[in-house]
């Protein structure tokens, strides 16, 4: 395979260089206006992973998702940025001039996960104290967790949840993980073994609908 390049390729000016000697280069006998590399050289595709916007969706739309099924069970989903976002990234790249690399762009495997506990307080507190700890609680989770803040291959421990759940409020004594034969972490609906250095692991708490994180009921008062 051949490669071509033209006066586009290279900054705009005066032609202080002659190219033809510097890229000892010869002329194509079909298009003068066009240097053909006397020697056909090997190409590379560079894959590129990414996640836009905390998988938001913005000016360049919403990413693709989809799912990724071994038998009937369901492993992990999969993640692609917006076409538009992947093509300003190629239209930034193109300068480089790096003509025997060319990009690819590859499905992120996202595995979504949140977290199972109980929050002891330093004393009683009232029901909607309680109720205003979990949700301190969950926000400082989520900022932490935050995609902004995370690397691709890398999940979250017990020790680094206890931590921050630990040090949310300064009401808070101490953070019992898991609860009964539920782990702490749980991971919803993928197998984090399928885990490699294409994942991403999401924090996505259910919210309201399941009450995975609580204030020990022998400290709410009634």
């Amino acid at each position: 395979m051949k490669k071509y390049i033209t006066n586009y390729d290279f900054p705009e000016g005066e032609p202080i260089y002659d190219w033809s000697t510097v890229l000892n280069l010869g002329f194509d006998p079909t298009n003068p206006n066009k240097f053909v590399f006397a020697a056909n050289f090997k190409t590379y595709t560079a894959m590129c992973f990414a996640i836009h916007n905390n998988f938001q969706a913005s000016n360049f739309g919403s990413g693709k998702t989809s799912s990724a099924q071994v038998s009937k069970d369901k492993l992990f989903n999969r993640y692609k940025p917006p076409v538009q976002f992947i093509d300003n990234v190629e239209r930034d790249y193109k300068p480089l001039q790096a003509m025997s690399v060319s990009l690819a762009w590859g499905w992120t495997r996202i595995f979504n996960f949140y977290v199972v506990g109980t929050v002891t307080p330093k004393k009683p507190v009232s029901k909607d104290v309680a109720e205003t700890l979990i949700g301190i609680v969950k926000e400082a989770l989520a900022l932490y967790f935050d995609p902004s803040n995370r690397e691709y291959g890398v999940a979250p421990t017990m020790m680094e949840i206890v931590e921050i759940i630990e040090n949310a409020d300064n009401r808070i004594r101490h953070f019992d993980p898991g609860s009964g034969k539920t782990d702490c972490i749980v991971w919803d609906n993928c197998d984090i073994e399928y885990l490699n250095l294409i994942s991403f692991c999401k924090y996505s708490d259910p919210g309201t609908s399941v009450q995975n994180i609580r204030i020990n009921p022998a400290y709410i008062l009634d």
